[in-house]
């Protein structure tokens, strides 16, 4: 397949800015909060969950500047949406230096993914409804999540429906981020009336954590999180990109992402594996 030729002029680099910025900011504001309450599900403070989810950002968008220079590709790469979710429904049993342990073990599968193809064909062999159930259960929860608000705190969590509905009526590609915008809103407007004072420091520090190796954190995090991440969203993903013609870096992205987690770019506290990765687009 041939690589596309670079724009010519600025004026056409006006709809790949435009496509890279809205993938950024709908994959970014659709899940960041999934990861922060996966995060805080395996243990991390509230400064330790923003420190990993800065650190991953990080990573991941080195990692995406690396493969796609190397590969001459839009590939994208995004932490792991259904792995995070899992966090947030089964942890709190280990401690955070455990999970950051079970992070890096996943990452390190991944990496053997990358380096040994017939891993990836075993992971790709589930039966694809396996697969969704999983996904399925994982997610239930977290879908019900706006029907609960909706029930306990009816005025706070009405105007966000709200707007995401309308958005949805008449501007699909922005319900998130205007969700986002409203949620913010929401959240500032009722500090506000409470009287609760505007925090000093907003800025997220990188904070370091030594991970520890246990058998609890590698069969509690590191081994379902690397098959849901695998099965439900790299796999299937690498099929529908092939199915619109896309070749798709496999061993780089694999070796990648395991490098990332497993420490060798960041040891910082968000060694959480993510290998989810997108194309941005035809054009």
């Amino acid at each position: 397949m041939s690589h596309p030729a670079l724009p010519d002029a600025p004026s056409g680099l006006i709809r790949p800015l435009g496509a890279g910025f809205v993938t950024a900011l709908v994959g970014f504001a659709s899940s960041f909060t999934v990861v922060l309450a996966g995060l805080g599900a395996v243990g991390a403070s509230p400064s330790q969950a923003a420190s990993g989810l800065l650190a991953l950002t990080m990573a991941f968008s080195l990692c995406m500047i690396a493969v796609a220079l190397a590969t001459r590709l839009p590939v994208t790469f995004a932490w792991s949406t259904p792995g995070a979710a899992m966090l947030a429904a089964s942890g709190g049993a280990i401690g955070w230096d455990e999970a950051v342990g079970g992070f890096v073990v996943c990452a390190v599968l991944i990496c053997l993914t990358g380096a040994i193809p017939v891993l990836g064909r075993l992971i790709g062999s589930l039966p694809v409804p396996l697969a969704q159930a999983m996904l399925a259960g994982v997610l239930f929860q977290l879908c019900l999540a706006p029907f609960h608000a909706l029930a306990s705190v009816p005025l706070l969590a009405a105007p966000i429906v709200l707007v995401w509905l309308a958005c949805m009526r008449w501007a699909p590609r922005w319900s998130v981020p205007a969700a986002m915008a409203a949620t913010l809103t929401v959240v500032l407007v009722n500090a506000a009336l409470a009287g609760v004072p505007f925090p000093a420091d907003l800025w997220p520090r990188l904070e370091f954590t030594a991970p520890r190796f246990t058998m609890a954190g590698a069969t509690g995090v590191a081994v379902p999180l690397f098959i849901v991440t695998m099965a439900s969203q790299n796999v299937p993903g690498v099929a529908v990109l092939s199915g619109f013609g896309y070749r798709t870096p496999w061993t780089a992205s694999m070796l990648a992402t395991g490098a990332e987690g497993s420490g060798l770019l960041f040891r910082w506290s968000c060694d959480q594996s993510r290998c989810h990765f997108r194309r941005a687009g035809r054009g």
